[in-house]
Order: structure tokens, then C-alpha cells, then sequence
């Protein structure tokens, strides 16, 4: 199961409160369903691959509604291997849910869409948060990385088929202080955010609170992952700056040895270039403590025996 199913489990498993079913049940449709005509009759049909989902939507309908009867259809999906769930409403009890969520409005002797979100109904926090339970559960997603390897990024999004619509739920969003992107995509538009904190904090307004929680701990992971490889990367890069070090050093000592020879020098840089090419897998502390020497002097002398070796060439 993946990150955006698990969340949206969480979600169908929790508690849809009668006050605010309308806007759950408003958004689910508006987000997974099409309105249709059959038979000169107004309907609409949900569409789900979660047979969990689509029943607690047809439960919530019956309730919310006065609904006996609702038809739930089966139909396998052989390229994905998984089946479709259609619900479907026919009639004036399809046309009475459709008016009630707002969905439909009556102008001129005919129904028309209204691409608005901002319904008369969303009239609290607590609606409005049941509202964007039901956008998510039925045109969202959300990917986050599988591991702390991974390369895959932090992304939730919620399609739309139109921009207005679209519009509308961000503005519902940013009343809840987060700040989605909106952008087109194919045929439609999505409403997305792609920062870790605002996703966590997203997914505990709808209710996916143990999601929020792993989320959190993936981005902890990840976070910890980084600063050990910047670690790791640094002392490689200090392991490979001192080899050159190493090597430049050698080099200006070989070449004095075989020009003027070693004997030389001063006690002091005689000692150094000896010990260098001796030691050679000592770091500059290492080779200044066994000298008995700072390191600043051993920098000197090192520093020295290049110049040396410079002139000569």
C-alpha cells in the first residue's frame, strides 16, 4: 500500500460528524464524480478504486440523504488489475443531492454547474476541514520519499477539471495559513504543496494523524541521512586535499635530495624532509607530535622545502 492509500484509509476510517456530512459528501462528489443524463434523467455517477471508500460514501449518501436504494457497480480494471467502483443516482434523488451540496444551480429554466466551491453551507472550520477530507479522498495524492536514499521528493496535490474550482480550494486552503501552488496540467489543474512541514500539517487537518507521524519520522531520517553524507563527503574531501598535500610535499623532497642532497639543509628542515617521506600516511598532527614540534612550525618547514625545491627547478 502506498503513502497517498494509506492516508486515505485513515481518512475513511475516521469520524464524518452529521453537521458536517454535506460538506464531506459535497466534495467527494464534485472531486470523483460526473454528472451524466440516462433516459432523460439527471444523475451522477463516483467513481472509486477503494471498495471501503465508495461504501462509506453510499452509507454517508443513505444518511445524509433519506437514500434506500444506491447502486454500486463493479467493473475490473485489466490494465491496472485492480477493480472500479462506480456508484450511481438517477432521477429527482439525484437532482435533490446535487442541489443541496450546490453543485447544481437552477438559472433560466435549466441546471447549470456551479464551478464554485465557496458554498453557503461551509459556514465553519470544522466543515470546511470535512470539505477538503472529502477533495483529498477523491482526486488527491501524496508521495514522500520511501527511505532516507530515496530520491523521490515531498508532493500532495489535488486535481481539478476546472480552474475556478480549482481556485476556490486553494483560496480554502489559505485559510488555513498554507500557501498551495496552482498550476495546469493536460486537460486539468492541480492545487499542490511540495514543502514537508506544510504536507505534515495538512495531513493532520484531515485526520491522517499516524501518517503525519510517519511523515515526520521520514523526514527526521532523511534529514539525519543528509548531515551524515555531508559528513562523510567532507572528510574524504580533507582525506584527498591532505594526500596532494602529501605527494607536492615528497615531490619538493625527492628533487632537493637529487640536486643538492638532503645533508644539505638545516637540522631542522633535514629532520622534516626525512620524516615527511617516512611517514607519509601521518596527518600534519600526527607528524608535528612526533617531531615534538607545533604544528605551525611543521607548516613552516613543509612550506619551506617547497620553495626550495621551487628555485631549484
Amino acid at each position: 500500500m502506498n503513502f497517498a492509500s494509506k492516508v486515505k484509509k485513515e481518512i475513511i476510517n475516521g469520524t464524518i460528524k452529521k453537521a458536517d456530512r454535506l460538506s464531506f459528501l459535497t466534495a467527494f462528489i464534485r472531486a470523483s464524480g460526473s454528472i451524466i443524463r440516462k433516459n432523460n434523467e439527471i444523475g451522477f455517477e463516483i467513481y472509486s478504486k477503494n471498495s471501503d471508500v465508495i461504501a462509506k460514501v453510499a452509507y454517508l449518501i443513505k444518511t445524509e440523504f433519506g437514500i434506500e436504494n444506491i447502486n454500486i457497480l463493479t467493473e475490473e480494471d485489466t490494465l491496472n488489475k485492480k477493480n472500479d467502483y462506480i456508484l450511481d443516482l438517477f432521477g429527482g434523488q439525484a437532482v435533490n443531492v446535487l442541489k443541496k451540496c450546490e453543485i447544481l444551480t437552477f438559472q433560466k429554466g435549466e441546471f447549470v454547474l456551479n464551478p464554485d466551491l465557496n458554498a453557503t453551507f461551509l459556514t465553519n472550520d470544522y466543515q470546511k476541514k470535512a470539505f477538503i477530507k472529502g477533495l483529498f479522498l477523491g482526486a488527491g495524492t501524496c508521495t514522500i520519499p520511501t527511505s532516507s536514499k530515496s530520491s523521490t521528493g515531498y508532493h500532495l496535490e489535488v486535481n481539478f477539471s476546472n480552474y475556478q474550482t480549482a481556485l476556490s480550494f486553494s483560496e480554502i486552503l489559505a485559510g488555513f495559513n498554507f500557501v498551495p501552488k496552482l498550476t495546469k496540467r493536460k486537460e486539468g489543474f492541480i492545487v499542490y504543496l511540495k514543502n514537508s512541514e506544510e504536507i505534515t500539517d495538512f495531513l493532520v487537518l484531515v485526520g491522517a494523524t499516524s501518517c503525519a507521524l510517519a511523515l515526520t519520522d521520514t523526514v527526521v531520517n532523511k534529514q539525519v541521512a543528509n548531515r551524515v553524507n555531508r559528513s562523510r563527503n567532507c572528510d574524504l574531501g580533507n582525506i584527498g586535499k591532505q594526500m596532494r598535500a602529501v605527494e607536492k610535499h615528497i615531490d619538493a623532497i625527492n628533487l632537493i635530495e637529487s640536486t643538492i642532497s638532503l645533508e644539505e639543509l638545516s637540522d631542522g628542515l633535514r629532520e622534516v624532509a626525512i620524516s615527511r617521506r617516512e611517514f607519509n600516511e601521518d596527518t600534519l598532527e600526527e607528524l608535528a607530535e612526533r617531531l615534538n614540534i607545533t604544528k605551525s612550525c611543521l607548516n613552516h618547514r613543509l612550506r619551506k622545502l617547497v620553495e626550495i625545491s621551487n628555485n631549484l627547478r
